[in-house]
């Protein structure tokens, strides 16, 4: 089974399913020994019992239980970064290649990536933790996956980003787009257009209001701060999604997850005019990019630190070396659970009121095999 196909609600638990489904047996089992017990006592006949109607009680019941511990949804978007027929940086069409009806895009490697496989997906994986409120200072969390991922199997199921934020205990939402569906590219596609970015966070309000349950909420997620987060690859549509969001205070703080690979010019330029804060943490992989970005703020005349409390507040940069792994950054980096920490020390986010588990994060060991997101982007990349 694909599984990226999957319901865009979390499944209940079949252990759950079967002392449910067992359940409505016994109650059906029992009204009918009712209602015949009745109708014979009555000389009537027994009263029809509706399993339709059961059924749909039980899912309603589900469905209730479902919004009790918050929302995970795959929803597909009009104004999504794929599918994508324009041009890319440099007036070169994006699909380039079209052999006999198929067209793709030509990837740095020469090989080709067919648009239906790679570049059609316009599915983005939203989260409303239980007990989130629009109405008190909140926060939309956007993420951007590197190369090789899908949003369920890695940043949902293997990166656990729904549950880093729903842990964090912080009054924030995700909203995550699909890129390149599991392939080695970190093309930006619509967001490389002026106003496509903006676009989407105005559709991703609708669309959370919705998941919400309350229309009325859709003005509230509109002018929500927006705190963007990318992971390795994802450094190419956060930057063009920075230049889009330039002269925006909504935009309150970046977060670079081993993913400063490239246009460090545009992450220099919104750090010197940030109205928020700026973290950028890496490996090895990462060092020298950093290294040299902070060469450029210093010229500016901006202050950085490396104090690793101070996240969330200023600009920070954190080098861990390669004590953690690549592909694992997501989930270890400067802490077990980066994302959740993030969120943590952001004094401008309320916690909801929830007692927040303790989490220690994902369990040791893959989830599954190497792929070609634990492969490295290379500068500039497209």
């Amino acid at each position: 089974m694909n599984p990226d196909r999957d319901e865009t609600r979390r499944a209940t638990p079949s252990s759950a399913r079967h002392s449910r489904n067992a359940a409505i047996i016994v109650a059906l089992a029992l009204t009918i020994g009712c209602a015949v017990t009745s109708g014979m006592a009555s000389g009537g006949a027994a009263t029809p019992i509706s399993v339709e109607a059961e059924e749909k009680r039980s899912a309603a019941e589900e469905t209730k239980s479902l919004h009790a511990d918050g929302v995970t949804e795959l929803v597909a978007f009009d104004s999504a970064p794929f599918p994508f027929d324009g041009a890319a940086p440099g007036k070169r069409a994006f699909l380039d290649v079209a052999v006999g009806g198929r067209r793709g895009h030509r990837a740095r490697n020469g090989g080709v990536l067919w648009a239906d496989e790679t570049f059609g997906d316009r599915r983005v994986l939203l989260h409303i933790p239980r007990d989130f409120d629009p109405a008190r200072p909140a926060t939309i969390v956007v993420f951007f996956h590197g190369f090789g991922a899908t949003l369920a199997r890695d940043v949902r199921d293997r990166q656990l980003v729904p549950e880093q934020i729903s842990a964090s205990g912080a009054n924030a939402v995700l909203i995550a787009p699909q890129f390149a569906v599991d392939a080695r590219d970190g093309s930006a596609g619509h967001f490389w257009e002026r106003g496509s970015f903006r676009r989407f966070l105005d559709e991703a309000a609708l669309h959370l209001a919705r998941a919400y349950g309350d229309p009325a909420a859709e003005p509230s997620f509109r002018a929500m701060p927006i705190t963007l987060v990318a992971y390795s690859g994802g450094f190419l549509p956060a930057a063009y999604s920075i230049r889009d969001m330039e002269g925006d205070s909504r935009l309150r703080g970046v977060a670079l997850l081993d993913a400063a690979y490239g246009e460090l010019d545009v992450f220099a330029r919104w750090i010197e005019k940030r109205s928020g804060f700026f973290v950028s943490a890496s490996t090895g992989s990462t060092a020298g990019q950093n290294a040299r970005l902070r060469q450029m703020l210093a010229a500016r005349g901006v202050a950085f630190g490396s104090d690793a409390e101070r996240i969330g507040r200023g600009v920070t940069f954190l080098h861990t070396g390669d004590a953690y792994s690549h592909r694992d950054y997501v989930t270890k980096a400067w802490t077990r659970e980066p994302i959740r920490d993030l969120l943590a020390h952001m004094p401008d986010v309320v916690r909801r009121d929830v007692a927040v588990a303790a989490w220690s994060g994902p369990p040791d060991g893959d989830r599954r095999s190497a792929t070609a997101e634990d492969e490295e982007p290379q500068p500039n990349g497209r």
